[in-house]
């Protein structure tokens, strides 16, 4: 299962996966990071985040097709038998940049399913019933999340 976690918040990728290692550190979420001179992974025992230190070309993808502008960007790799942890993980990570930041931020599944839309401290998801058989825990959160259709 793919995720892919971008933000607007005027960071370099490189920033971005260091903030993403300091969430991981706060909650105290065990990760090994790998670091080389394309991009920086966070490995952990459900998931993997790699941040591509040159994404640029994707952004603009994402502007078309979800008309959201980026300037970061990473993907997540979830390991289907660790789902729910992983899912778990990943929506206390975003609950810390939505209680600490003002960045609009952006959440999609397996490349074009609108999952988390946060845009001017509004939240939005698409409907996803046909799509994932999972509950995702939009609960973590803590706010009204708005159904569209995207």
């Amino acid at each position: 299962m793919e995720f892919e976690l971008l933000l607007f918040s005027k960071k370099t990728q490189k920033d971005y996966a260091y903030y993403l290692m300091q969430i991981m550190e706060k909650l105290n979420i065990h990760f090994k990071s790998i670091e080389d001179q394309d991009s920086i992974n966070l490995c952990l025992d459900c998931m993997t985040i790699s941040v591509d230190l040159e994404e640029e070309v994707g952004l603009e993808v994402i502007e078309d097709d979800f008309n959201f502008v980026a300037d970061t960007s990473a993907r997540i790799q979830v390991f289907s038998q660790f789902r729910d942890h992983a899912l778990e993980i990943l929506f206390k990570t975003i609950n810390e940049i939505i209680k600490n930041t003002d960045y609009n931020l952006l959440l999609i599944g397996n490349g074009s399913n609108l999952i988390l839309e946060r845009k001017n401290n509004n939240y939005y998801t698409s409907y996803l019933d046909d799509y994932y058989y999972f509950k995702i825990p939009f609960d973590i959160l803590g706010v009204k999340i708005e159904t569209i259709k995207k």
